[in-house]
């Protein structure tokens, strides 16, 4: 089977992957701004990290708006995201439910 699959050049689907373990190997993280300097920076230290860790990184920037941060959580729920990180907007922190608005 081995030989087969690496004669055909077989890649293995992730969304099939995805649906049976009903989770991703994907880490979300939800900025205001990506070019500002304390994000870019961080999102390059949680690369490093979530990639050794075979997992994959995908970033939102919010723009600090908080209906674009609920789109962007519950886009990112609909994934299956294996987690997510995110620097929430003053709005957010007041009526978002869970961590953020604890």
């Amino acid at each position: 089977m081995l030989a087969l699959a690496e004669q055909w050049e077989y890649e293995p689907n992730q969304l099939a992957h995805q649906l049976l373990n009903r989770r991703s190997n994907t880490i979300g993280v939800i900025v205001p701004k990506i070019s500002y300097p304390l994000y870019s920076q961080a999102i390059t230290g949680i690369e490093t990290v979530v990639e050794r860790e075979g997992y994959q990184l995908l970033i939102c920037q919010s723009g600090a708006v908080y209906e674009k941060e609920v789109r962007q959580v519950q886009s990112l729920l609909s994934f299956r995201v294996a987690g997510q990180s995110a620097d929430w907007s003053e709005t957010a922190g007041r009526v978002l439910p869970g961590p953020a608005g604890s």
